[in-house]
This record gives C-alpha cells, sequence and structure tokens, in this order.
C-alpha cells in the first residue's frame, strides 16, 4: 500500500485521479492499496486559464510513499516534461490512442458503478463523434463540410477502432450472447480499473496466432523471415560453432493476423488468441491429424482437452515455449481454455474477433458526424 502525490507547474492543476479506491480528500492526493507494478493509475490535467502555460514545457512530479514487501518505507519520484505547444494540430499530433482509450476505459467502469453500462457506452460513443467533428476543424476548409466521409488526423486513426472495442467489452455487454458470469464480469472489470495501456489494448484488442494451417504443411506455421540470413562464417568458425550454433537458432515469429476477423478463420487451422485474461486454443475440423496429435495426443480433442507437457516432442516445446512469453507479463495466470470447431463454447472465441461488426459501427458513426457538420 502507499500514498501517491501528483505536482504539476503553474497554470496546470489535477483534476481527477482513479484507481482502485476513490479520491482523498485532495485531488492530487490518492491512498493506494495492494498494488503492485501492473497497476496504472489514471490521471486527468485541466489548464488554469487564469494562470497562463509560459516557457516551451511544463511539468509533471509524481511522488510515491509506500511500504515494501519487507515492510520497509521508500519513497520513489518521477518527473516528466510536457511539451507546450500553440497549435492545436500539434497538440492533437501528440495524443497517444492507447493511453487515451485506457483513460476512457477507466472512466467508463467508474460510471458503471452510477449508471447502467449502457448508458456508459453510449457516452463513449457520443465523446468519440464529438472528437471526429473536431477534427475537421484541422481540415482544409473544403473538407470541413463534407458528409460522405469521416476525416481523421493519422495520430488519431485508431481511436474509433479501440473505441469499438472498449463498448464490445463482454463485461460491459451482460445481454450479449458472449456474455459474461457476474464474477468474471467483476474480474474484467477490475482488470480494467488496474491495466496499464499496454495490457489493456490487449484486453480490448485480442491477438489472434496462427499455429497451423493444413493447407501450408503438417506442422507449424511458419512466417517469413523479416531479414535476409546472416552471411556464411569462416569454416573454422562454423566447425567450432557446431550443433550449438544449430540448438539456438532462434525460431520465426508466430504468424499473427492483424485485423482479425471470422473471415480469417479457417477449418482446416489450429488458432490461439491471447485475450490477456485467457488464451484460447481453437481447433478447426480439418486441421492435419499428425499435427493434434503431436500437440494433444490425439487426432480428435474435445473442448477442455489438455495439452501434451512441455518437451513431450519439438511442436509440444514450441506451443509451451510461445504460451510461456504471452503470460510473462501479465498480472495474472492466463488459463489455456481449448475450444473444437462446432462446439457451443466457440462463441467465447469469435466474440472477442472484434474487428467483426466494425464496418456497420463506422457506418453509424458517419450518421452521426454526418449531422454534426
Amino acid at each position: 500500500h502507499g500514498v501517491l502525490r501528483l505536482r504539476t507547474s503553474s497554470g496546470l492543476k489535477v483534476s481527477q485521479m482513479r484507481a482502485l479506491v476513490g479520491r482523498d480528500a485532495k485531488d492530487d492526493l490518492l491512498v493506494l492499496h495492494a498494488v503492485d507494478e501492473h497497476t496504472a493509475v489514471a490521471a486527468m490535467l485541466t489548464h488554469e486559464s487564469s494562470k497562463p502555460l509560459l516557457g516551451e514545457a511544463a511539468y509533471l512530479q509524481a511522488a510515491l510513499l509506500y511500504t515494501s514487501p519487507e515492510g520497509e518505507r521508500c519513497i520513489r519520484v518521477v518527473t516528466r516534461q510536457l511539451p507546450i505547444v500553440d497549435e492545436l494540430r500539434a497538440l492533437a499530433a501528440s495524443v497517444n490512442p492507447p493511453a487515451a482509450i485506457a483513460l476512457a476505459a477507466k472512466a467508463a467502469v467508474a460510471a458503471c458503478a452510477r449508471k447502467p453500462t449502457k448508458d456508459a457506452i453510449d457516452n463513449l460513443n457520443a465523446k468519440l463523434t464529438e472528437s471526429v467533428v473536431a477534427q475537421r476543424s484541422l481540415c482544409p476548409p473544403p473538407l470541413q463540410k463534407t458528409t460522405d466521409e469521416i476525416i481523421l488526423l493519422r495520430a488519431l486513426s485508431l481511436l474509433p477502432l479501440l473505441t469499438y472495442s472498449l463498448a464490445r467489452l463482454p463485461a460491459l455487454n451482460p445481454l450479449q450472447p458472449q456474455a459474461l458470469s457476474p464474477d468474471a464480469a467483476a474480474v474484467q472489470l477490475d482488470v480494467v480499473r488496474r491495466a496499464p495501456p499496454e495490457l489493456l489494448t490487449t484486453l480490448l484488442m485480442p491477438r489472434l496466432f496462427v499455429l497451423h494451417r493444413r493447407t501450408l504443411g503438417d506442422g507449424f506455421a511458419e512466417a517469413a523471415p523479416a531479414h535476409a540470413p546472416p552471411a556464411k562464417t569462416s569454416d573454422a568458425t562454423s566447425q567450432s560453432d557446431g550443433a550449438e550454433g544449430d540448438a539456438t537458432e532462434k525460431r520465426p515469429p508466430p504468424v499473427e493476423v492483424l485485423m482479425p476477423s471470422r473471415t480469417e478463420v479457417f477449418p482446416d487451422g489450429v488458432y490461439l488468441l491471447d485475450t490477456m485474461q485467457e488464451l484460447i486454443l481453437w481447433v478447426g475440423q480439418q486441421s492435419a491429424p499428425s499435427f493434434l496429435v503431436s500437440i494433444f495426443g490425439s487426432a480428435t480433442p474435445a473442448d477442455g482437452a489438455p495439452v501434451l507437457p512441455d518437451g513431450a516432442n519439438p511442436a509440444s516445446s514450441r506451443l509451451h515455449a510461445m504460451i510461456g512469453q504471452l503470460r510473462a507479463k501479465r498480472p495474472h495466470y492466463a488459463p489455456l481454455v481449448v475450444v473444437v470447431q462446432g462446439s457451443s463454447q466457440q462463441a467465447d472465441f469469435f466474440g472477442r474477433l472484434v474487428v467483426d461488426g466494425y464496418d456497420m459501427f463506422m457506418l453509424h458513426l458517419a450518421s452521426k458526424v454526418a449531422q454534426k457538420l
């Protein structure tokens, strides 16, 4: 546990801080309980119009007073420089979309404690519409009033997709087919409160990896090498390195599907979906039997089937290595869930492919933007 205090340059003030507990009596002071390195605190700064910002930069200082697990009282101080700009375009270009959506997500979860989740989602969509409309002021005059297209600054181009993903989060949609149990929804909302932007982005936009496609071979799907192979060394060097060089050769990275949708999932494949909270292994009915045997020890695995232990064979070792890398930086253990094509549980897999339905969302957003131009 500890106490976090934020200090700012003259002209700025901390107007709000969000964490796992309510705010302290003072806006710039937050009492924290049971936090670790994966806990993030969202803070909102406000410019006081009566105090102009002078110079080229302002400063934000965070001071954390805490008790270590060994009982030692410690303090950590971090100071960050905030550039001051006088053009809206320069300000918009500096926006970090993952950080922006993390702030919006934590605010939405806090709002759910006071009103229905539908109201929180409607508020997210309304703020997105306002943002898209406001960006038109940075366009050339002929484009400021066009209603047949959505125009986004490059730095803000991911905000619609991230907002759509947040609005589809299972914990915020208790009536949807992939709805969570009350306990699971509470856990997911707690993850949103805690998670830093890099983990929250994975929760909102799960990563899909192609482990196997029968049309590409009976083993693991291989990604194309990103760089040319290294130049050959002399014969003496090659002989001295010998088998050690072969043993330490790095495997190619797994094949990742960008912007995954149902159309990118094929029945002759095996896919791993990283939702941050869990790892879902989807097994297509037309996958190569030899690959399934190397992973499960059976050519006909069922839902919830265990994978072979690490070291059982090269394919099993490669799968465990990949799972270990994904789990390494998580605040909690991410279980592996096996789902077979055609089972009732595959809705949990396809329901997290956030690109499905995004086109319709953008059409609806375009109509809302057109009404406000």
